[in-house]
């Protein structure tokens, strides 16, 4: 499993920037999928690098949670895994039904509630 240390900077957009940079290092021309909990979701939201995808108002209160789309990084598709814990902060890189890699963000409050 591959990792990503937070580091703290003097700015927040310093640590953003950082995370996001070392995020794109490890996406490769074959992953087409970012599956991750609504924490690491929330932080990928404030990056440069976001695009917002149009909102499903599909709601079906009779079915299990799934897991749903939460907009783009990098030209890649961010699913959000509702089952994923807050503190679970792993990123899933997919191709598909493949996975590709798996990466661990190790923050020390740096960027995390």
């Amino acid at each position: 499993m591959k990792k990503i240390q937070i580091q703290t900077k003097p700015k927040y957009t310093g640590t953003l920037i950082q995370f996001s940079s070392d995020l794109k290092s490890y996406i490769t021309s074959d992953v087409n999928q970012l599956i991750t909990n609504s924490n690491v979701a929330s932080l990928l939201a404030d990056s440069d690098n976001y695009e917002i995808d149009k909102v499903n108002d599909e709601i079906n209160e009779s079915t299990k949670p799934k897991i749903y789309k939460s907009g783009k990084f990098d030209g890649i598709q961010i699913m959000v895994d509702p089952y994923m814990s807050w503190d679970n902060n792993r990123i899933i890189l997919k191709n598909n039904e493949i996975i590709i890699d798996e990466i661990k963000v190790i923050d020390e409050e740096c960027l995390f509630i």
